[in-house]
C-alpha cells in the first residue's frame, strides 16, 4: 500500500494526478496528501468528498516557511500512525510571463519564483526526509520541464517565460545533488519532464 504527498492539487497536473491515483485499489494507493496552498477549491473537494478518507488535504501557506513545512510533515506522520511517507511528489510551481527580452525580469519578480520553484522544493524535500526514511520506497518526484534544459535552450527561445526557465534549470540541479547525496540511504530522486515538448 502506497501513501503519497502530492504539492500544487489545486488545480492542472496535480489535481489530475491526484484523480488518477484515486482510481488505483486501494490495496495499492492507500493514502494520498494532497497539499494546496490555501482552502480547497470545489474540484478537489469532490475527490476528498469521494475518496472515502484516502485523500487528505494538508495545506501550507508558504512552502518556504520551514516552521508551516514542518507542522504539515507532523500532521501527515499523525495521520499515517507509525507508517512511513513512500512517495513524495514536488508539483507546486509559477509560470509568469516575461514580456521583452531577459534583462526586463526584475529580481523580485526572479526572487517570487525562485521561492516557489527551487526554494519551496527544497524547504518540503528536507523536511518531509524523516517521513520518506520510514516509506517503503523512499521515492521523490520533481516535476520539472524541458524548458529548464541548457542544452534545449535554443529550441523555446519563443516561451516568454525567462524566470521559470532559469528557475527549472536549478531545479534539475536540486534534483541531482539530492539523487547523489542520498542514494546510499536507498532514495530515488528523478526529475520529469510532464508537458508537451515543442521543436520548432
Amino acid at each position: 500500500m502506497t501513501s503519497l504527498a502530492i504539492t500544487g492539487t489545486s488545480r492542472g497536473i496535480g489535481l489530475e494526478l491526484v484523480r488518477q491515483l484515486l482510481d488505483f485499489p486501494k490495496d495499492q494507493v492507500s493514502k494520498i496528501f494532497a497539499v494546496t496552498r490555501s482552502h480547497l477549491d470545489e474540484p478537489l473537494q469532490r475527490l476528498i468528498d469521494g475518496s472515502h478518507g484516502r485523500i487528505e488535504n494538508i495545506v501550507i501557506e508558504d512552502f518556504c516557511s520551514a516552521l508551516q513545512v514542518q507542522e504539515a510533515a507532523n500532521q501527515i506522520q499523525q495521520s499515517l500512525q507509525g507508517r512511513g511517507l513512500d512517495v513524495l511528489v514536488n508539483n507546486a510551481g509559477i509560470m509568469p510571463a516575461s514580456a521583452g527580452k531577459i534583462e526586463s525580469v526584475t529580481g523580485d519578480q526572479m526572487l517570487g519564483v525562485f521561492g516557489t520553484n527551487v526554494v519551496g522544493a527544497h524547504v518540503i524535500t528536507s523536511n518531509f526526509l524523516p517521513l520518506l526514511r520510514a516509506g517503503a520506497k523512499k521515492l521523490v518526484v520533481n516535476v520539472s520541464t524541458a524548458m529548464g534544459s541548457i542544452a534545449y535552450a535554443p529550441r523555446y527561445t519563443f516561451a516568454p517565460a525567462h524566470a521559470y526557465k532559469i528557475s527549472k534549470a536549478a531545479m534539475n540541479m536540486l534534483n541531482a545533488r539530492y539523487a547523489l547525496q542520498y542514494a546510499e540511504e536507498g532514495f530515488t530522486f528523478v526529475a520529469i519532464s510532464p508537458g508537451v515538448c515543442f521543436h520548432p
